[in-house]
């Protein structure tokens, strides 16, 4: 339809009345529904666009899950195998530790050998002699006599029971379980082993230990071997001392704390923050060196500390401290 120089477009919508006879025509402009077409269209496109957006969203964040999920499940893989490497690297770690107590342990009794030796030859040929005594009086008819030698001669296998009986404990390998401690009886203990040293050497022992039973939390064997090891040690310091003492004093306070010193030349100002590490020592003799590294773990295990320094009047001193065990406070922890 024209209008002057205007055209117009209709959109013709008819229907016919059958009754009346008349075709009804309805015609409805078009140029609404065209300028409206430009939004329409937009919105459409945005509306696609914004379906076809999800869509690779939604795609997009399932493989992004799918592979999340995979990087998860292959961490956890990873860190499963890095936990039991660790674990095993912990396990032959502890047994190398083992090994090193148990190799250290038998250095110190080797250095004490000739000295052990000695030890059980004077009991053994005592024990020959009585026997022989024994079969002469047997053979003279005097039992009375007979019967006192064999005394003698049971409480001298027992001795040399308790001597075997102490470096077969004192030698075999720990397995590190922790148990209440008579403290006391470590020490007396760890005496035993370096006795024959200290006699053959000639040292003058000095002990002082408090009245009364005291406990600590640890491992017996291992404990005697950090008191055997500190001992040793100071023995050999005094070798070329011409007054050899060896004092062993425990006070108790808070906390016990077990001096051993030495009247020996003491330990030299570069040698003190050295003294502790592994494989440093300044014996002569044939060592490993890791005696006072492993009496520092062992004492550190226990949740204790050990120290050195140089004694007043001389020589060197060791101070072990360690908690004291009450057994209400295990119990209760």
């Amino acid at each position: 339809i024209r209008s002057g120089n205007s055209q117009a477009q209709y959109m013709d919508t008819h229907h016919l009345m059958t009754k009346a006879g008349w075709r009804v025509h309805i015609l409805a402009p078009m140029k609404p529904l065209l300028e409206s077409m430009p939004a329409l269209m937009l919105l459409s496109a945005s509306i696609y666009l914004l379906l076809a957006l999800g869509l690779l969203f939604s795609s997009e964040r399932r493989r992004n899950l799918q592979r999340m999920q995979l990087a998860q499940s292959l961490l956890e893989q990873r860190v499963e195998e890095r936990t039991q490497d660790l674990q095993q690297a912990n396990d032959r770690l502890k047994d190398t530790q083992d090994e090193l107590i148990q190799a250290a342990k038998l250095t110190v009794i080797g250095s004490l050998s000739a000295s052990i030796n000695h030890e059980l030859n004077q009991p053994l040929a005592a024990l020959r002699s009585y026997a022989q005594n024994t079969q002469t009086f047997l053979a003279r008819n005097m039992p009375d006599k007979a019967s006192d030698n064999l005394k003698i001669i049971i409480e001298l296998t027992d001795r040399l029971a308790d001597i075997v009986g102490q470096f077969k404990s004192f030698t075999r390998k720990s397995q590190g379980t922790d148990s209440a401690t008579d403290l006391k009886g470590c020490i007396k203990q760890a005496l035993t082993i370096v006795q024959p040293e200290i006699d053959k050497q000639g040292v003058e022992l000095d002990v002082l230990l408090p009245e009364g039973q005291y406990q600590v939390w640890g491992d017996k064997v291992r404990l005697q071997q950090v008191f055997v090891n500190i001992m040793s040690n100071a023995i050999v310091a005094m070798q070329q001392s011409s007054k050899r003492t060896l004092s062993i004093r425990v006070n108790c306070a808070d906390k016990f704390c077990i001096s051993i010193q030495d009247s020996g030349p003491g330990v030299r100002e570069s040698q003190m923050e050295k003294i502790f590490e592994p494989y440093f020592t300044t014996s002569e003799r044939t060592g490993l060196g890791l005696g006072l590294s492993i009496s520092q773990r062992i004492i550190e295990s226990m949740q204790g500390q050990i120290n050195v320094a140089n004694a007043e009047d001389g020589g060197a001193i060791f101070h072990i401290i360690l908690p004291i065990y009450l057994a209400e406070e295990r119990q209760s922890s």
